[in-house]
């Protein structure tokens, strides 16, 4: 669901929110006066957004195109209902007809609905988050496990190679030392011959 449209959206949103809190602190100053219809439609309009929102996050990973259509229209018909509820919903005669009691009552369910998804999706993405630190952290060990796996293999075959170099010198020792024998036993040989014809001359 994430596109330009939904970008431009967001901003849109961002701006309505600065916009109402201005009113309200105007409300508040005594500067103008908010009716009881703007109110509900108010809270009405926070809950389709706080409802588009979760729905936003919950499934922004999500890949089968056939639900994200459905998703963005859902996501889209918020939107609409959102500004509706802002705009033509406290001018709506059926609305203004409602006496205030009627009006404060679908204010505050509104409101409390509206809350209740902001920390039902609060507490979801925290669970997200611990599960993909976990994930993170489980990543970074097995790392750590294949690195150091890979030094011990490394130190094996550096001892192995040590071990046949070591081998491969005795073994040229003992050659050597062989060599060095049999030169005795020819040198004593050549004497003796050298003795022989000397004597046999």
């Amino acid at each position: 669901m994430k596109n330009n449209w939904f970008k431009d959206m967001e901003k849109i949103t961002i701006c309505l929110g600065f916009a109402i809190i201005y009113l309200g602190v105007n409300n508040f100053l005594g500067n103008s006066v908010i009716s009881p219809a703007l109110v509900t439609g108010i809270s009405l309009s926070g809950l389709f957004l706080t409802l588009a929102d979760f729905l936003s996050k919950q499934f922004k990973d999500f890949e089968n195109k056939r639900v994200l259509n459905v998703l963005y229209f859902i996501d889209s018909a918020l939107y609409v209902l959102a500004a509706l509820c802002i705009v033509g919903y406290p001018n709506a005669t059926f609305i203004t007809s409602l006496d205030k009691e009627t009006l404060d009552w679908m204010s505050t369910s509104a409101s409390v609905v509206a809350l209740g998804f902001v920390f039902v999706a609060i507490g979801i993405n925290n669970r997200k988050m611990a599960i993909e630190e976990d994930a993170k952290q489980a990543k970074e060990i097995q790392k750590i496990a294949q690195q150091t796996q890979k030094i011990l293999d490394d130190a094996k075959e550096i001892s192995k190679s040590k071990k046949e170099t070591q081998e491969l010198i005795r073994e040229m020792q003992n050659e050597t030392s062989e060599l060095m024998k049999n030169k005795d036993k020819r040198i004593e040989l050549l004497e003796k011959e050298i003795k022989l014809l000397k004597e046999m001359k």
